[in-house]
């Protein structure tokens, strides 16, 4: 009976302790990730006055602006 009572309280806390270690922040559904980049890229998250160096791990957020290619 005391094995048995353990095990479930070991097994309780193993739950407990996975559970606590679950990321909470959940990305913004609208925006981009930039994974390869070639040459100079700059973007401009929104409410930003300028553009900024962009790195390959970079996120646009809504209502970013990206280079625009003509």
């Amino acid at each position: 009976m005391k094995s048995k009572t353990a095990f479930l309280f070991l097994l309780l806390v193993i739950v407990l302790a996975a559970a606590s270690c679950q990321s909470n922040e959940t990305p913004s559904p609208l925006s981009a990730s930039l994974s390869e980049l070639s040459g100079k890229v700059d973007l401009k998250q929104a409410g930003e006055e300028n553009f900024a160096p962009a790195t390959s791990d970079s996120r646009l957020e809504v209502n970013g602006q990206g280079p625009n290619r003509g």
